[in-house]
């Protein structure tokens, strides 16, 4: 190929046919920079036998090739067909064994200048009739009806397929501070490729849109017909960006139906990451027994209507804005005073008439985030002495269930400002070097969720929530807590034994005081007509 048009490497394992008759497959491209001629040639396996146009034997005639300074002539024994009446520029002269000659120009019927394709010196060639051919290999622009083309490439058959691994199952994934992910690709090939890849050749090749901002590792494990391609990609920098992967066949045919894989990473919050709180016994029943159990009175206590919690001020002095089990149709409970009067509002209730109107579902009803404070019904309930121990989870929508550890280091606070209740957890070195970093916000309250034990020492609702600590994950994580705590009546017999201790010791008390009072100052005489306890007894009993 001449002038501007070559082969390029992209053309190996692409078929090369001739109109006549032939297929073959390119195997091997060499770009040639020693020579003005060509620019390109390039290897084949024959796949099917070619064609040739005409021979030495049909021509009934010897080829003898002159070489005067640099001119091939091919000259004709005979003139019997000659090369005008079978041969056109651009067709080439074959010789087994010897280089090939590309047809320039014809002189006559028995004399024609040729173009050696490989570099070729000699001064003269004699060649006998049975052992050279003439092939149609012309140039395009010698034919004017495309459909007369001497040869043309063609798209090999398809023989690979690539697929990604079965875990995945979205075009975009995204990954949050300290994350990575693992996944694989996978290459398979079948039928019969004429040109196979070498053994020590990758089919899969991995490009990575952004440089720089990740590390990506890969593991390669090749069979003979197939090859599997483990990729671990962990972001390096601790801020939001993209990126994107691509698995390509390079070798493979445009054929085939699929070539590539392509995943989009995105380093920021993960959808559907969160902190979930489960009581003590959620993980234990099943849905229809979980569902019996929010109903069960001795787990859960049911709210007064358009309840609200008792403040600092006092039990019965609520000033938090939200209301519990709202009903706009009645009155707000323990609203005596200005302060609670001038406070609480509605929010699902808002602007509605009654309860019914506030669109308060089954699952708000033992809802525990205050957003749905208005259809909260029931909580979780407590008794004196009021300990919990969250169970909190870290929920991924890539990644298995785990409980809340470090590197998410959290602290509580209380929604309605109640601050009767301690919270502690263990102090690990790492714990005891954020709660000394001044620049962290709220580093004095921060605790190890692993450890974490809140203590109500008050009565009624506490509304907690966890927050996880800023800049170890692109998430807003939090989680909220409601929980009721009650007294707790002392059990049978200690509830009668306290009584009659309580009432012998009075007893006693008022009998010492008597006689105290009535023996003060040394020894008194007691009245001769005031009866002593010994006489009265005996007047009673004899």
């Amino acid at each position: 190929m001449t002038c501007d048009d070559t082969f390029l490497p992209s053309h190996i394992g692409t078929k090369l046919l001739l109109r006549n008759g032939g297929e073959m497959f390119i195997s091997k491209y060499v770009r040639r920079t020693n020579t003005q001629k060509f620019l390109s040639y390039v290897e084949v396996e024959v796949f099917k036998p070619l064609s040739y146009v005409s021979s030495g034997r049909e021509l009934n005639s010897d080829l003898v090739i002159k070489n005067e300074n640099g001119t091939y002539f091919l000259q004709l024994s005979t003139e019997s067909k000659g090369w005008k009446n079978t041969s056109k520029v651009g067709m080439s002269v074959v010789i087994p064994g010897k280089p090939s000659f590309l047809l320039t120009e014809i002189l006559s019927s028995v004399e024609a200048i040729g173009v050696p394709v490989v570099d070729f010196s000699v001064d003269d060639l004699y060649v006998q009739d049975n052992h050279w051919f003439v092939f149609n290999m012309g140039a395009y622009e010698n034919y004017e009806n495309v459909t007369k083309w001497p040869w043309f490439l063609q798209e090999k058959n398809c023989h690979n397929s690539i697929e990604r691994d079965a875990s995945i199952l979205y075009q975009t994934y995204k990954l949050d501070i300290g994350e990575k992910w693992t996944f694989s690709v996978t290459a398979n090939i079948w039928g019969f490729d004429p040109i196979p890849m070498p053994i020590n050749i990758p089919i899969i090749y991995t490009s990575v849109l952004t440089q720089g901002t990740e590390m990506v590792s890969s593991d390669l494990q090749k069979t003979f017909r197939a090859e599997n391609l483990t990729v671990n990609f962990t972001p390096l920098k601790i801020k939001k960006w993209e990126t994107a992967l691509n698995f390509y066949l390079w070798s493979a045919s445009l054929l085939c139906p699929k070539t590539a894989v392509t995943l989009t990473i995105q380093v920021t919050c993960p959808f559907g990451k969160k902190i979930k709180f489960y009581y003590d016994f959620e993980g234990k029943l099943s849905p229809h027994q979980l569902e019996k159990a929010y109903k069960d009175s001795e787990k859960f206590f049911t709210l007064p209507v358009n309840y609200r919690p008792p403040s600092k001020k006092g039990i019965a002095i609520p000033t938090t804005e939200n209301i519990y089990n709202a009903d706009p149709s009645k009155p707000k409970h323990n609203n005596y005073y200005e302060i609670s009067k001038n406070s609480g509002t509605y929010k699902q209730c808002l602007g509605k008439s009654s309860r019914e109107k506030c669109g308060c579902t089954d699952e708000k009803k033992v809802s525990r985030y205050a957003q749905e404070s208005d259809c909260i019904e029931k909580v979780y309930l407590l008794k004196h002495p009021a300990i919990l121990i969250p169970n909190l989870t870290l929920l991924h929508p890539e990644f298995p269930e785990v409980p809340l550890s470090p590197p998410y280091f959290i602290y509580v606070i209380e929604i309605n400002h109640r601050e009767d209740f301690t919270v502690t957890s263990t102090a690990t070195p790492s714990l005891i070097r954020l709660r000394k970093n001044q620049k962290i916000p709220n580093h004095k309250i921060l605790q190890d969720p692993s450890s974490l034990v809140i203590t109500m020492k008050g009565t009624g609702l506490y509304h907690f929530r966890v927050l996880a600590l800023d800049k170890v994950s692109f998430c807003d994580l939090s989680e909220d807590i409601a929980v009721y705590a009650i007294t707790t009546s002392l059990a049978y017999p200690l509830y009668y034994l306290i009584n009659a201790s309580v009432v012998t010791l009075l007893a006693c008390a008022l009998c010492a005081s008597y006689l105290y009072l009535h023996r003060k100052g040394g020894t008194a005489q007691i009245p001769v007509n005031v009866p002593t306890c010994e006489s009265y007894y005996k007047q009673k009993y004899e």
